[in-house]
């Protein structure tokens, strides 16, 4: 009974040390650019035209990567 009780504990500390990494690597993430409108293009794949007509919401969501 004490094997198991060495091994369990040996989980729950390696479990914990692992869960505290991932949480303080999630909250010192990278910095994400500010969102600009409901389309950020920071990639500049789309041109005037086609942001201004997601902008307006003229475009399905079945239709995006086909021109509206």
């Amino acid at each position: 009974m004490q094997r198991f009780d060495k091994r369990f504990k040996y989980f729950l500390r390696s479990f914990f040390l692992a869960y505290c990494t991932l949480l303080s690597a999630l909250c010192y993430a990278a910095n994400y650019p500010k969102p600009q409108g409901y389309v950020s293009d920071f990639a500049n794949i789309l041109d005037a035209g086609s942001r201004q007509s997601l902008e307006t919401g003229r475009c399905s969501a079945s239709a995006r990567f086909s021109r509206c």
